[in-house]
């Protein structure tokens, strides 16, 4: 799709729903933020709670179709313009490579969730980026229950097929494992 039509997507804050099934069997909402030839990064909207949550990079040959509600008397433009629900925008992160998405969302947000849905159906790992190569890459990661693992776990940047971040369940491990830390 060409370029200025993505920008015009952003600039009118229009809901994307993405299609990337066998990744993932449920489609995937969210306000475009940036995009390039390789890469997608947007701002999550859950249909049922009626709220964004947190931001997700995924690459393009992910998505077999999208829908882009363009209509402002479709259901869901006129929710977001009654509930004043906006993008809030990000700090400077990078879509040109998994390393420089890593590297940026290591450097703007305490915890990166990673998923590899092709390899791992709905499993996702959340950690802190301790080493970053030209191949691999090593998570220090956190559990469901904010305890640290002993050891960084290493992972194939090839695997990847989703990085996120500043979602509320990744931020809440992260402040209750910060909160254990002064007591």
């Amino acid at each position: 799709m060409a370029e200025k039509y993505w920008r015009e997507i952003i600039e009118r804050k229009w809901i994307v729903e993405f299609d990337r099934k066998p990744y993932d069997k449920h489609k995937l909402s969210g306000f475009v933020l940036d995009v390039n030839d390789d890469f997608t990064l947007i701002h999550q909207f859950d249909r049922d709670w009626i709220a964004t949550d947190g931001y997700c990079v995924f690459r393009n040959e992910s998505v077999r179709k999208f829908w882009v509600h363009d209509k402002e008397e479709y259901y869901l433009n006129e929710v977001v313009k009654l509930k004043k629900i906006e993008p809030r925008p990000v700090p400077e992160i990078s879509i040109e490579s998994w390393p420089s998405v890593l590297r940026t969302v290591s450097d703007n947000y305490p915890l990166i969730v990673i998923e590899s849905e092709l390899i791992y159906k709905n499993q996702c790992n959340i950690g802190i980026l301790r080493k970053l190569g030209k191949k691999k890459f090593s998570l220090l990661e956190i559990d469901p229950t904010a305890v640290w693992y002993d050891s960084p776990i290493g992972y194939k940047l090839k695997d990847l097929t989703m990085v996120g971040f500043d979602g509320a369940y990744e931020n809440t491990l992260w402040e209750i494992s910060e909160s254990r830390k002064s007591k």
